[in-house]
């Protein structure tokens, strides 16, 4: 059973006869469940931390609902330190009736139990005073600062955002869904703010509990609801954050990084799961990735869509491509992993080391996916135009880098199947408009079977009569 140790200090209670404290540094007590044992993910939990109690702004901590036992102790001593027995103390909690409680031969009264009360909040500070009942002195007070169970935070309401995370005015552009970088060959999972010149606040959208911090990447991770969180990524982070501690909306959290430097959003929401993936159980918390602006509140959204740059009706954009028997969508490298673990980094706190894998899919498989992929799909801001993009651990392979896009009368790959045979696609830079003439690459495609893609590139000039060689390599789905 996992212990807490707390230092519960108080100021002294003078008086000619007596002197109420608070027990001495050292006490131990025990944190146990009083929930359902299937609401939990261990018999018993962890707590984030303890602090000592020398004001309401050092708490010690607990899980809403659990009992913490033996904590509320204080020991009544006369006017040379002794222990003082049979004195009455009164431990009073707001809206309880207060308990009477005489020292015993050690001066010590202990109240027993408390429960720390279940509420529909993040985190709930609660008090309990101790007064000698004998004299008119200053009481004892006892802090707990009181968790929601990580679990189940937040709630199941519906997450209604009312700003959003830099102000509106120093919004250039959003960009959608699946925007690709210069080295990516998956679809960004991540809503892209560009802003104007200069660094620029940013602030938490929602109330929320911190479940990652990554100072170097500037990324931190809220849980904003039981199943829904909102992740920040691409700015400076203010230093006092930290996993397992709590922000409000408008908090602080950091500043854009500035220049051509953009702040990206993700919202992960386990009730929205993509159902487009191939194989789904490679992507990990991706599948839950939606577009942010939807959460907005009715007076925000209008003109964050307004701020979308996007030449069609939806919006939000989209990351999973893949259809059955189809070449477009992502392929893989044999050697890709086909399910996303967790991944705690050395700042995660000892609360989400209890928890189990699915709770923890805040990891993104980007990193180890990526290289080893290749996805046939539409840019996000023109999706009538085809891109190719190209993991880098298969440039070599296949003597291409980055993303390409496609000439314009190639064969939309959501057409291509089995019967279709061997198919060119035509290469070009991404900034070429005019794709015309002969091409920089073109890239050989012959789709085996359902679950299985043969590819190759050769130059332009040999591209329209060339076949696949011993180069040849295989991607999977």
């Amino acid at each position: 059973m996992p212990k807490m140790r707390g230092t519960f200090m108080g100021g002294m209670l003078l008086s000619a006869l007596s002197v109420l404290s608070a027990c001495a540094p050292g006490d131990v007590t025990a944190v146990t469940p009083t929930a359902p044992a299937s609401q939990f993910s261990q018999a018993a939990t962890q707590v984030v931390r303890v602090d000592a109690v020398a004001s309401p702004d050092q708490p010690f901590d607990g899980w809403m609902g659990d009992t913490l036992d033996n904590v509320l102790r204080v020991r009544v001593l006369d006017a040379e330190s002794r222990p003082v027995a049979g004195a009455v103390v009164r431990f009073e909690r707001a809206a309880q009736a207060p308990v009477l409680i005489s020292s015993d031969a050690q001066g010590i009264a202990a109240a027993g139990r408390w429960v720390l009360a279940q509420r529909d909040t993040m985190v709930a500070e609660q008090r309990v005073s101790a007064t000698l009942v004998a004299v008119a002195a200053p009481s004892v007070t006892f802090v707990a600062r009181a968790w929601r169970d990580l679990a189940h935070f937040g709630g199941t309401s519906r997450l209604t955002l009312s700003a959003l995370p830099i102000d509106r005015s120093q919004i250039a552009a959003i960009l959608p869904l699946g925007t690709f970088g210069a080295d990516d060959a998956l679809p960004s999972a991540d809503a892209v703010l560009v802003t104007r010149a200069g660094a620029q606040a940013v602030r938490a959208v929602a109330d929320g509990l911190i479940t990652e911090v990554d100072a170097t990447a500037g990324t931190i991770t809220l849980r904003v609801r039981d199943q829904i969180r909102i992740r920040l990524s691409g700015l400076t982070l203010v230093p006092s954050l930290w996993v397992g501690g709590i922000v409000q909306s408008g908090d602080l959290l950091g500043t854009s990084l500035g220049g051509d430097a953009a702040l990206r959003v993700r919202v992960l929401d386990a009730a929205m799961q993509r159902e487009n993936f191939a194989r789904p159980e490679r992507y990990g918390a991706r599948r839950t990735a939606t577009f942010f602006v939807q959460y907005l509140a009715d007076s925000v959204r209008s003109a964050a869509y307004g701020l979308v740059r996007r030449s069609a009706p939806d919006l939000a954009g989209r990351i999973d491509f893949d259809r059955a028997g189809r070449l477009v969508g992502t392929w893989f490298d044999a050697s890709a992993i086909t399910a996303a673990g967790p991944s705690l980094t050395a700042n995660a706190s000892q609360f989400l080391m209890t928890r189990s894998a699915t709770q923890l899919a805040e990891v993104d498989p980007m990193e180890a996916l990526a290289p080893v992929a290749l996805t046939f799909a539409y840019d996000a801001e023109r999706p009538g135009q085809i891109r190719v993009a190209l993991g880098s651990a298969l440039t070599s392979a296949l003597g291409l880098q980055g993303i390409r896009a496609v000439a314009w009368e190639d064969p939309d790959p959501a057409d291509i199947d089995v019967a279709r045979g061997l198919v060119r696609y035509h290469l070009y830079a991404t900034d070429d408009e005019v794709r015309m003439g002969r091409a920089d690459r073109v890239l050989l495609v012959q789709l085996v079977d359902a679950q299985t893609v043969r590819l190759e590139a050769v130059s332009g000039g040999a591209g329209d009569g060339a076949t696949f060689s011993a180069r040849a390599i295989t991607l999977i789905r």
